[in-house]
C-alpha cells in the first residue's frame, strides 16, 4: 500500500475517531444541560410539587408567601415541602399560611423542621401526622429556621399506639424540646383527637391523671433544658384540657428570658399555677402579661411568689374568674412585689361579712397612694358587688361592715325561726300520730287525768261505792219476790 493511501486511511480512522468523541461529548453535555434545566425549574417553581391545585406563592425578594387553602378531597403534606425547599438559595425565607375546609386534614409532623421555613401559620385543619417523626432522628439533621408558628382551632389527631410507642425519657432534646429559635408561639383553641385501635379499651381519667403525672416528672428528670433565647410570645390559650399541672410540664424544664407575654386564658384552670412564681429557674424575668382571665380560679395568694429578677410581672390577668371574695391574703397580694396589679374585674364578688377585710382597707384608704399601692390598683375603688341581688351594683368601698353583714345576721335569725318552726310542728305531727296509733289508751290516759283533775276525793268514791252497793241489794230483793 502506498504511502499516500495509508495516509488518507488514517487520517480518516481519526476523523471518525474525533466524530465519534464529540458525539459521545455533546450527548454527556446534553444530559447535563437537561438536568441542569429540570432542576432549575424545580427551584423556580413557586409552590412545592403537589401544592398546585391548594396554594399560590407571592415571591418579594428573597421572602416568599405561600398561601393555601385546603380541601377535604386534598393531600397536603409537609414533606412535599421540605423536598421543594431543600434546593432553595441560601438567603430564601419561606412563609406558609394554611386554611381548611372544614374536616380537611393535613400532615404536618412535629416539630416542623423545614429548610428556609421562617412563619408558619395554620387554621382550623386537622393534624394527622403530629408523631410521624419522633421515630426518625434523621429529620433532626434539617437546620432549625422556624421564627413564627401560629395554630389557630387545629385539631391534633393522634393515634394512642403511636404516642404510647414513643419514650418520652429517650428522645433527642431537640425533639422534645421543638423549635428553639421560636419568637412567638401560638397554639390557640387546639384540641386532641384520641384514636384507639380495635378492641382498644380506653383508659377512665383517673389513670389518664396518673399516666400525665408520671410523664410530667419524667419531664422533670431530663438533664437538659429547652432554652428558647428569643421567644417573647407564647399562647396556649382557649384549650378545653389545660390544668395547672399541664402550665407545670410546659414549664419546669424550659427557659424564656425574653419572653414578654404568657396567655393560659381560656383554659378552665381551676387554681392559680404557683410554679409560674416559685420556680427558681424559669427565668421570666421580662414578663410583662400573665394572662389568666376566662378561668375558675377562685382565690390567689401571691405573697409567697419568688422572683429571678428585680422587674416585677407588669399584670398578672384574673378578670372573668370565679373569685367571690377579697381576703387578707389577696389584699397581701396586691401589696407584693411580684407584680405591678392584678386586675380582677369582672369576677362574681360576693358583697357579705367576708368582703368586710376589704371594704374597710378601701375606706380607711381613699387612694391607692394612701394605700401603698400601684397607681394602676385605682380600679379597687370602683369595684361594685354582684352578689346579693339587693347590693348589686354598689360601690364596695361605700358599704360598711355593719352593711356588709346584716344579710348574714338577718339570714342568721331567719335561720333559727326557721329551725324553731320546724321543730314545733315536728312535736305536733310526732303526737298526733301517737293520738292515732294510741287512741284507746290515750282515752284512758285522758279519763284518768280528768278524774285526777276534777279532785274526787276517797270519801266520794266510797259514796259511789256504797250506791253500787245498795244498787245492788235492791235488785236481789225484787229478783226474790
Amino acid at each position: 500500500m502506498s504511502k499516500e493511501v495509508l495516509a488518507t486511511e488514517i487520517g480518516a480512522i481519526d476523523r471518525s475517531n474525533t466524530l465519534s468523541a464529540m458525539s459521545s461529548q455533546f450527548f454527556h453535555l446534553l444530559i447535563i444541560a437537561l438536568v441542569i434545566q429540570i432542576t432549575s425549574a424545580h427551584s423556580n417553581s413557586s409552590v412545592p410539587l403537589g401544592w398546585s391545585d391548594m396554594c399560590q406563592s407571592v415571591i418579594k425578594d428573597s421572602n416568599v408567601v405561600i398561601s393555601c387553602h385546603v380541601n377535604v378531597d386534598d393531600n397536603w403534606d409537609f414533606n412535599h415541602f421540605r423536598n421543594w425547599s431543600a434546593i432553595l438559595d441560601n438567603d430564601t425565607r419561606v412563609s406558609v399560611d394554611v386554611i381548611c375546609e372544614t374536616g380537611a386534614s393535613v400532615c404536618l409532623p412535629w416539630p416542623y423542621r423545614a429548610r428556609h421555613l421562617d412563619t408558619l401559620k395554620v387554621k382550623d385543619c386537622i393534624n394527622r401526622c403530629y408523631f410521624a417523626d419522633f421515630n426518625r432522628p434523621e429529620v433532626l439533621e434539617i437546620p432549625d429556621s422556624l421564627r413564627m408558628f401560629e395554630g389557630y382551632g387545629v385539631t391534633e389527631q393522634v393515634n394512642i399506639m403511636d404516642m404510647l410507642s414513643v419514650d418520652l425519657k429517650s428522645l433527642p432534646p431537640d425533639l422534645e424540646c421543638g423549635p428553639l429559635l421560636l419568637e412567638v408561639f401560638i397554639y390557640r383553641n387546639t384540641s386532641t383527637d384520641f384514636i384507639y385501635p380495635d378492641g382498644f379499651l380506653p383508659k377512665g381519667n383517673d389513670e389518664i391523671t396518673d399516666d400525665f403525672v408520671q410523664t410530667t416528672r419524667d419531664v422533670n428528670k431530663l438533664k437538659h433544658t429547652c432554652n428558647f433565647e428569643n421567644m417573647t410570645v407564647f399562647d396556649i390559650s382557649q384549650r378545653q384540657d389545660s390544668s395547672s399541672a399541664s402550665i407545670y410540664a410546659t414549664c419546669v424544664n424550659s427557659r424564656y428570658p425574653k419572653l414578654t407575654m404568657l396567655n393560659f386564658s381560656s383554659t378552665e384552670i381551676q387554681t392559680f399555677p404557683s410554679i409560674l412564681l416559685t420556680w427558681k429557674g424559669l427565668k421570666l424575668e421580662n414578663l410583662q402579661i400573665l394572662d389568666l382571665s376566662h378561668n375558675n380560679i377562685s382565690r390567689f395568694d401571691l405573697k409567697g411568689g419568688i422572683q429571678t429578677s428585680d422587674a416585677p410581672i407588669k399584670v398578672i390577668n384574673l378578670t372573668y374568674n370565679s373569685i367571690q371574695t377579697i381576703s387578707e391574703a389577696e389584699m397581701a397580694s396586691f401589696l407584693s412585689p411580684v407584680a405591678h396589679v392584678v386586675d380582677v374585674r369582672h369576677n362574681p364578688l360576693t358583697c357579705d361579712c367576708a368582703m368586710a377585710y376589704f371594704s374597710d382597707f378601701l375606706r380607711r384608704h381613699p387612694t391607692p397612694k394612701d394605700a401603698g399601692l400601684s397607681p394602676d390598683y385605682e380600679y379597687l375603688w370602683d369595684l361594685t358587688c354582684v352578689v346579693p341581688v339587693s347590693k348589686r351594683g354598689k360601690l364596695i368601698s361605700q358599704i360598711s361592715k355593719k352593711a356588709l353583714c346584716y344579710n348574714d345576721v338577718v339570714n342568721a335569725a331567719a335561720h333559727q325561726v326557721y329551725v324553731a318552726i320546724l321543730a314545733v310542728a315536728v312535736v305536733v305531727l310526732v303526737v298526733l300520730l301517737l293520738s292515732v296509733l294510741y287512741r284507746d289508751n290515750v282515752k284512758f290516759l285522758l279519763f284518768r287525768n280528768c278524774q285526777n283533775l276534777c279532785g274526787q276525793s276517797d270519801g266520794s268514791k266510797e259514796k259511789i261505792n256504797d250506791g253500787r252497793r245498795k244498787d245492788k241489794s235492791l235488785k236481789s230483793t225484787q229478783e226474790k219476790c
